[in-house]
């Protein structure tokens, strides 16, 4: 069972936008929001930081190649069952390109995933950070129950197990 994150990383917001100002601007609007946010530089830094626990993460739209997209989707897969980070993508103002349309489908299997065309108004992205922190935090409770669930059941001197229609054992405790 993957370990749970301290508090602190949580509630951390990710933002990945290499190009122009756009991190550094929503990072000052989330630290005067009062939430918790980090900036990560690279694709490779933002998925080491996703896999030390995070709330959401927001990248912006340019920063999403082919690599990166594979990149991210390989860390969400690694993340268990009961895990479904929050993804916001910063999306170029107006209508998009063809090669943009392609990069947002392939965008679409990674789950959890919210598309918000810029420029932003302020009150919009402070709006859906907090959405996807609460979404966030409702997971991090149910992994939590899971952990303790598992702990009762493996102090237990019997075999205890669940297995599925399909006959996949689902959960077996130590014993």
């Amino acid at each position: 069972m993957d370990p749970i994150p301290s508090p602190e990383r949580e509630s951390l917001i990710l933002l990945l936008a290499p190009a122009g100002r756009d991190a550094k601007l929503v990072d000052e609007l989330f630290h005067g929001a009062r939430l918790q946010s980090q900036v990560c530089l690279t694709v490779e830094e933002l998925c080491r930081d996703i896999e030390r626990g995070a709330g959401a993460v927001f990248v912006a739209e340019e920063a999403l190649d082919s690599l990166a997209i594979e990149s991210l989707a390989a860390v969400l897969n690694k993340q268990g069952s009961w895990s479904d980070l929050p993804v916001v993508v910063l999306t170029v103002a107006g209508e998009p390109t063809e090669a943009a349309r392609e990069r947002l489908t392939r965008l679409q299997p990674l789950g959890d995933l919210t598309l918000l065309e810029r420029p932003l108004r302020t009150d919009t992205i402070v709006s859906a950070a907090r959405s996807a922190l609460r979404a966030r935090a409702k997971q991090y409770q149910v992994r939590r129950r899971d952990a303790e669930l598992q702990l009762v059941t493996d102090n237990v001197p019997v075999l205890i197990s669940y297995i599925d229609r399909d006959q996949v054992y689902r959960r077996v405790n130590h014993t």
